[in-house]
């Protein structure tokens, strides 16, 4: 009788097992044919990072039998329980590890993981191209061990831990060109090299009657002039930048752990320029651009539908002219700061500021 108690219990042991075996083999064989998960530094499977063909017909036959494992064993047994729960924390460390790693430039300045260009060209020489290769969301790659771990864990968030370490190799004075223009176009090209998704998304901020306002906005356009994005001036934020034309511009790429600050005043661009970047948009672009009164309330979707009807009718012959009310902004730069994740929150940020003869002083500043 003793005997069979040990038996079972062994079974049990066992089939416990063989369910923890068959989780991390799903979970990561899951992470690296969804979001390419760069593991070659996670302590669990780093054979995971080279996608080999044989590796992707090994992976391909794991996560067939890891899905029979996981559904025959079983999954409300104590053991089970223990070992799912004791594997949820490390795992979401490692993955957040071994992405950060995968993300991270190495010594001789090339990122461990290496994806194709997201666009070949100019930013507005042609129709966006996005890499083949999805970006690693270290947010969505942590979410998917949280969510299969069948809410063992029942304590709340802690708000106050959500962190990480920055392993982001340093910037130098010597590493800045004396154009921060030029260093920007250096650090946007590494961006789209390292392969994020939405680039040259940026924050816009701007302030009337003292009460300061941001959204995201898109970066279409770059040089000496300034820096240029394209918007509806009967918006709220075009309301705001007619009162005042002081606006700021962020722009946060996490997997490089870089950062740019602009600040300066901004204008319109000419209408010839604003017409050229609208007639290169996509036909229905267009049309959103006449159907949507930008920022202003509605009552429902259907209200939108019904303007993008009438304004297919209206236009469904020749081209779509430019809307009165659209064109885009020009904001030239007073000041630029580079920011670059640095462990122990003792972060590089150098920042260039313009001088009354047109050219820039750079200055470090603390952390």
């Amino acid at each position: 009788m003793r005997e069979s108690r040990v038996c079972r219990r062994q079974f049990s042991l066992t089939a416990a097992k063989k369910n923890q075996i068959g989780r991390f083999a799903l979970l990561f064989v899951e992470l690296r044919s969804n979001c390419e998960f760069g593991a070659r530094c996670c302590e669990f499977l780093p054979e995971l990072s080279r996608p080999t063909d044989v590796l992707l017909k090994q992976l391909a036959n794991l996560k067939s039998r890891a899905r029979s494992v996981a559904q025959s064993a079983p999954t409300r047994s104590r053991s089970s329980s223990r070992v799912i729960a004791s594997f949820v924390k490390p795992a979401r460390s490692a993955i957040i590890i071994g992405t950060r790693f995968a993300n991270a430039p190495s010594s001789d300045g090339n990122f461990h993981r290496e994806s194709c260009l997201a666009w070949a060209t100019p930013i507005e020489s042609a129709p966006r191209r996005l890499s083949s290769q999805p970006k690693i969301d270290i947010v969505a790659a942590a979410n998917i061990v949280t969510n299969r771990s069948l809410h063992m864990d029942k304590s709340p968030l802690d708000y106050a831990g959500f962190r990480h370490e920055y392993i982001g190799g340093g910037l130098r004075r010597a590493d800045l060109d004396p154009d921060p223009v030029k260093q920007f176009h250096a650090w946007f090209a590494a961006a789209i090299k390292a392969g994020i998704h939405d680039a040259n998304a940026m924050t816009l901020a701007t302030c009337a009657d003292t009460k300061p306002s941001a959204r995201v906005v898109l970066l279409k356009d770059f040089d000496e002039r300034g820096f240029v994005f394209f918007t509806n001036y009967a918006s709220e934020k075009g309301r705001q930048l007619e009162k005042n034309p002081n606006a700021a511009l962020v722009m946060y790429w996490m997997e490089v752990e870089r950062q740019i600050r602009i600040e300066g005043e901004v204008e319109k661009t000419s209408r010839e320029e604003s017409e050229q970047y609208f007639h290169s948009r996509p036909f229905g672009a267009q049309l959103g651009a006449w159907a949507s009164h930008q920022s202003a309330v509605i009552d429902a979707r259907r209200v939108l539908d019904a303007r993008l009807e009438e304004m297919k009718q209206r236009f469904a012959e020749g081209q779509i002219p430019l809307p009165p009310h659209w064109g885009g902004y020009r904001l030239k730069p007073v000041r630029i700061e580079f920011w670059q994740g640095r462990p122990d929150r003792l972060h590089d940020r150098f920042r260039y500021t313009l001088q009354s003869s047109g050219s820039w002083s750079i200055d470090r500043l603390a952390p």
